[in-house]
């Protein structure tokens, strides 16, 4: 206990831990202001769709067109 008699802490090494500091205060990050600075971008729920229609990959076939697009074959 301090000379105040309140509690004090020490580290392993036996110094006095210092008063913690208060937290800090965090800026407004809900939905309103995420949606605010990316309504110039057009996102919408279609925006990450693709074609897949999740039947099996033709890994060949793949692997043929992006040889063809860097101009290896």
């Amino acid at each position: 206990m301090a000379a105040d008699q309140r509690p004090q802490f020490r580290d392993p090494r036996g110094r006095v831990v210092a008063a913690v500091p208060a937290r800090p205060e965090l800026i407004e990050l809900g939905w309103q202001p995420m949606c605010a600075a990316n309504a110039p971008l057009e996102i919408d729920a279609d925006t990450i769709a693709c074609e897949w229609d999740g039947g099996p990959v033709d890994y060949g076939a793949i692997v043929g067109h992006l040889v063809m697009v860097d101009g290896l074959q």
